[in-house]
């Protein structure tokens, strides 16, 4: 009788402190995470007499392979395939920011009515950009100033990629 007794205390407890949170809570996100919470808690509660009656386990515990050896055959293996898993992802995340600043950087340029822009190179050493080689050929005849079209060009890939001027090439017409 007890049992009985004490089962029926905790849910009584956690319907009012169910009923004190709501009302604590204002009306939005927090308010409708704290109701499933608790609503979980209030149905463990009330499963306690059904997993008793059952004779199953009331806390269920996951048994994780101990790696107390960092020598260990295992624990290296383990450790190797993290490590190449890591060198594979980081070399696809740089893979995909530079064809994104290619992208961007074209675009970019290709806002300059001179000038069009055949490609955009950029030349990396490890992980960290080294050069900038643009390639351009001229959109119409007769373009008189290419050191100011050179300079607008310049200007875009630095905005972009915080390179020194001399990191950055521009050949015009195959020049």
């Amino acid at each position: 009788m007890t049992q009985v007794a004490e089962w029926l205390r905790n849910i009584i407890a956690a319907i009012i402190l169910a009923g004190f949170l709501e009302m604590l809570l204002p009306s939005n996100e927090l308010k409708s995470v704290t109701r499933m919470t608790m609503g979980l808690v209030i149905l463990m509660i009330l499963l306690q007499p059904v997993l008793q009656f059952l004779d199953l386990p009331q806390h269920i515990s996951l048994s994780l392979p101990s790696i107390s050896n960092s020598d260990s055959p295992q624990t290296q293996q383990i450790i190797a395939q993290g490590l190449k898993m890591r060198t594979e992802w980081t070399r696809g995340i740089q893979e995909q920011n530079k064809i994104m600043l290619e992208s961007k950087l074209k675009n970019i340029m290709g806002l300059i009515d001179e000038v069009q822009v055949e490609s955009v190179k950029l030349d990396y050493q490890g992980e960290q950009l080294n050069k900038a080689i643009v390639q351009l050929k001229s959109a119409r005849q007769g373009i008189q100033d290419i050191s100011s079209i050179k300079r607008k060009i310049v200007d875009s890939v630095q905005l972009l990629t915080d390179l020194r001027e001399d990191r950055i090439e521009v050949k015009w017409n195959g020049r």
